[in-house]
């Protein structure tokens, strides 16, 4: 089940970001990341095991959904979009937008099915592969 991250969250998430980011964060930039009052964490359990996590970053009525990862084993379970509503529902923001490499497809398939729409694309944003700009609005946050 999704609920917001607390600090106890914090080697869970890390340990995720190591493993399914690439390139990972480091620990300081997690840390510096999941303090600040401008970002909601959520993570997913099961069974009392984190599974899953989303960061969103809030910048005035705009959020950015900047990392989102579930354990590989999970994956296709309905994990991540479980998380990806709630971090949604829970969102302050009037609208939402991520970046994600375009050859990602099971990403853009699970960001397609949460409601969210390619608005642009940033060529070799990840080395020679391009990032798919993706926006969804939250008119009930308006």
């Amino acid at each position: 089940m999704p609920r917001k991250a607390n600090n106890g969250d914090f080697g869970a998430i890390c340990s995720l970001m190591s493993r399914y980011i690439i390139p990972p964060w480091t620990e300081a930039q997690t840390r510096a990341t999941l303090s600040s009052d401008c970002t909601d964490a959520f993570v997913c359990e099961e069974n009392g095991e984190t599974v899953g996590y989303a960061i969103v970053e809030n910048v005035l009525d705009e959020g950015c959904l900047t990392s989102i990862a579930v354990r590989e084993d999970k994956r296709g379970k309905g994990f991540g979009k479980k998380l990806l509503e709630f971090a949604l529902k829970e969102s302050k923001a009037a609208s939402v937008y991520l970046e994600v490499m375009k050859t990602n497809e099971p990403a853009i398939a699970l960001y397609n099915s949460c409601g969210f729409e390619k608005i642009g694309e940033r060529k070799k944003y990840y080395g020679d592969i391009s990032a798919v700009i993706m926006r969804r609005e939250l008119s009930d946050k308006s």
